[in-house]
């Protein structure tokens, strides 16, 4: 079983990105390597963080959640079950979009300047 080796990066934190090899057999991601070719101008010296090491748990895990999901229980208390129910991807965006455009018509910032919305990026980045 020949293995490849595929050029990725990890942006899971702030110290990322990091640059890495992704190691395929047979089209299954089987482990996250060091990428030295970029060692000198990296600032890690091609060392990969401790988390992208996680991705392929993070990728093959049974429990992964794969479709999107909407909350049915408004109780957000630690002890509230949040009752998860499936949906399409269309009844998703289309949920999103709603919402984004109320907090657009409110305008972004509340009544003390700060801002209604909070914004996070990121990328799996280990799918070859």
């Amino acid at each position: 079983m020949a293995t490849t080796k595929v050029p990725e990066y990890c942006y899971q934190c702030v110290a990322g990105p990091d640059l890495l090899n992704v190691c395929v057999e047979d089209g299954v991601a089987t482990r996250v390597e060091p990428n030295w070719e970029f060692g000198d101008i990296h600032p890690a010296a091609g060392r990969v963080c401790v988390k992208a090491y996680g991705l392929i748990q993070k990728t093959y895990n049974p429990y992964r959640v794969k479709k999107p999901m909407i909350r049915t229980n408004p109780r957000k208390d630690k002890d509230a079950d949040p009752q998860w129910k499936e949906v399409s991807w269309d009844e998703a965006l289309d949920l999103i979009a709603e919402k984004l455009l109320a907090v657009k018509a409110k305008g972004v910032r509340d009544e003390n300047g700060y801002p209604r919305l909070a914004v996070t990026f990121g990328s799996g980045g280990i799918a070859p």
